[in-house]
């Protein structure tokens, strides 16, 4: 089940941030804003009734910015990434959807590219660790 998040869900979102060694690793602080923020959508999955994942994206300037999908590792390989994606894709009034990924993270930009986004571009040194990150986006929806 995919859902809005609300504050209970923070402390786990934080938790699965945090144990991400090479993910974002959004404080508590960082998602307890997004859930007030204007333009924000904060989405959680829930699998019999226990967290295992969540999504945050921001709406600027008429386009979705994703900007973290994580799934806890009990839960990975069961279509619960694929499915935050689609729910936030769902959502009205975007022209195109960007993100940026890690360009060793294969599985994740399988399942992008799998849901349409091309890479665009390349940001040199993104991430604190020195790694490259690709800039991915997907076009408008068709009516």
């Amino acid at each position: 089940m995919i859902r809005n998040a609300q504050n209970s869900d923070i402390n786990a979102m934080a938790a699965l941030e945090a144990a991400e060694p090479m993910g974002s690793q959004w404080s508590a602080t960082n998602l307890k804003e997004d859930l007030s923020k204007s333009g924000a959508t904060v989405l959680v999955s829930e699998k019999s009734g226990v967290f295992a994942g969540h999504a945050v994206a921001w709406m600027i300037a008429g386009d979705l910015e994703i900007m973290t999908i994580a799934v806890h590792p009990d839960y990975r390989r069961q279509g619960i990434g694929g499915a935050l994606l689609a729910a936030l894709l769902a959502s009205e009034g975007h022209n195109s959807a960007f993100l940026e990924i890690r360009e060793s993270n294969k599985a994740a930009m399988r399942l992008y590219q799998k849901s349409g986004f091309e890479i665009i571009g390349r940001r040199t040194a993104y991430y604190r660790d020195g790694e490259d990150a690709l800039l991915m986006r997907l076009n408008a929806k068709k009516n």
